[in-house]
């Protein structure tokens, strides 16, 4: 399994603060986990794998980005059509990560994702004709549509492009079905942890971390923008991004289930209540960014941009159903982080996944598992 081996690691340093946490048992354990979003849960997983101990916090009272994330896998992205950072490595195995899920717990959480993106200047057609004779595109570049072909119910300005290995994580039925896992094996704990009852080894009478009862080997936060509160990792160079999505009907506009971008996302989810077969009613859209916001209330000036952005789109009026917001959790150069605390050894976080955790988080566990000395 390939594990891409330049993600950044980072010195911290600390500040006291307090949360609060409750468990009753003493109970010794290889790993605690502070964080049960894609990060934490991929990391819980794969641990679960190797047959190794583990304990995983879950705070119920805090809003987590995954649980708002899209879940897509697109590997061309950006404004000159780039290949996905790392995609090439972290593709296959994301990939292979969920389908082991799936075949384990008996259940559906990714899927297949067409992707059509559309032209917004003239130029682009010209760019993308260039970069799909480039063999290093080809798994990803699959067609340019001149402007007129392939009609469908999008606005086409000035044509479009076809790209391959898509993939969609429902994010909140993956997260759904390892919380029950973890539920059933009894290693999830729905509990804040209270940072000052958090006991670090030391050289004469403690080897382990404790707390409240608990021990481990190794404490691991996967906590994104909450990380900023964490006394051990808030110097961890966290920038936090606002992005709203919005739930949308548009019962008269016709396409088959995938992805299509222009300016910004629209996902038609499959839909039983389609009135044509293989054509969905129900979509997401989005994403807005708002770099260094972190307030998580619902912006009526988001929401009218991304609106605005969906008339040259379609002009069929939506019906909104939600408006969801959720703080993404980057670095200044948008790539994830696994930091080793400069004065516990044993103490590690996970962060700044920001947009592309679906792809990330898989190997940043396997990375990180294997850094200490654990897998192939």
């Amino acid at each position: 399994m390939s594990i891409p081996g330049n993600f950044s690691i980072n010195p911290i340093r600390i500040n006291p603060s307090t949360h609060c946490a409750t468990i009753k048992t003493h109970t010794d354990s290889d790993f605690l986990i502070v964080g049960s979003g894609l990060a934490g849960s991929c990391l819980a997983w794969q641990i679960d794998q190797l047959g190794l101990s583990y304990r995983i916090f879950n705070d119920p009272n805090r809003a987590a980005a995954s649980q708002t994330a899209a879940g897509f896998i697109n590997p061309i992205t950006g404004k000159w059509m780039t290949k996905s950072w790392e995609i090439d490595r972290l593709l296959p195995t994301a990939k292979n990560f969920y389908s082991t899920i799936e075949r384990q717990l008996n259940c559906s959480i990714h899927h297949p994702l067409a992707i059509r993106r559309f032209f917004i200047r003239p130029e682009d057609a010209a760019r993308a004709s260039r970069k799909i004779k480039n063999p290093r595109y080809s798994p990803y570049l699959e067609k340019v549509l001149p402007l007129g072909s392939d009609v469908c119910a999008i606005k086409d300005s000035f044509g479009s492009l076809i790209i391959g290995g898509g993939v969609w994580l429902d994010v909140p039925e993956f997260l759904h079905q390892l919380q029950s896992y973890f539920k059933k094996k009894g290693t999830l704990i729905e509990s804040a942890l209270d940072y000052d009852q958090l006991s670090p080894p030391n050289q004469s009478s403690q080897l382990t971390w404790e707390y409240r009862g608990l021990r481990a080997k190794t404490v691991i936060f996967c906590q994104g923008i909450h990380s900023l509160e964490n006394p051990f990792f808030n110097y961890l160079d966290i920038r936090p991004i606002k992005g709203e999505m919005l739930t949308l009907e548009l019962p008269d506009l016709r396409l088959q289930p995938g992805l299509y971008h222009k300016k910004r996302w629209l996902h038609a989810l499959p839909n039983a209540k389609a009135e044509v077969e293989d054509t969905c009613h129900r979509f997401r859209f989005g994403a807005s960014y708002a770099e260094g916001v972190s307030d998580r209330d619902p912006s009526p000036a988001a929401k009218a941009s991304l609106l605005e952005i969906l008339k040259t789109m379609t002009d069929h009026p939506p019906r909104i159903l939600e408006h969801k917001v959720g703080i993404r959790p980057s670095t200044r150069d948008a790539v994830p982080l696994i930091a080793q605390h400069p004065e516990y050894p044993s103490l590690y976080a996970i962060n700044g996944l920001g947009s592309k955790g679906t792809a990330s988080a898989p190997s940043l566990a396997l990375q990180l598992l294997k850094k200490l000395g654990y897998g192939d």
